[in-house]
C-alpha cells in the first residue's frame, strides 16, 4: 500500500493557508499538482476541490491568492459553459 508523504508551507508568514507538495517516493515533490491545506489536517487538491471549498474558505484562499482564484474561478466558469453546451446538445437531439 503506497502512503503519500506532504511537505506543508507557507508563502508568505502572515498566511492562514498552507501549500502541500506530495511527496515521492524519493522525497520531491510530485509535478502537476496543486493542493493547499487551511487546517493542517485536510488536504484539498484545487483542481478538483476548489468549487466545494466553503464559503470561509474560498473567502480566505481568494483574500491570499488572488491570481490563483481569477484563474480557477475562470476555470469553473468555462467548465460549466461547456457542460451546459454539452447538456443542452444532447437535449436538442432527443427532441
Amino acid at each position: 500500500m503506497k502512503t503519500s508523504r506532504y511537505r506543508l508551507y507557507k508563502s508568505h508568514r502572515a498566511d492562514k493557508e498552507w501549500w502541500v507538495d506530495e511527496l515521492d517516493e524519493d522525497g520531491k515533490p510530485l509535478i502537476g499538482t496543486l493542493m493547499v491545506s487551511i487546517d493542517r489536517k485536510t488536504v484539498l487538491n484545487l483542481w478538483t476541490d476548489y468549487i466545494r471549498l466553503t464559503n470561509e474558505q474560498r473567502d480566505l484562499f481568494d483574500k491570499e491568492n488572488p491570481y490563483w482564484a481569477e484563474y480557477l474561478d475562470n476555470k469553473h466558469q468555462m467548465v460549466t459553459c461547456l457542460y451546459q453546451d454539452k447538456t443542452s446538445v444532447s437535449r436538442d437531439k432527443q427532441i
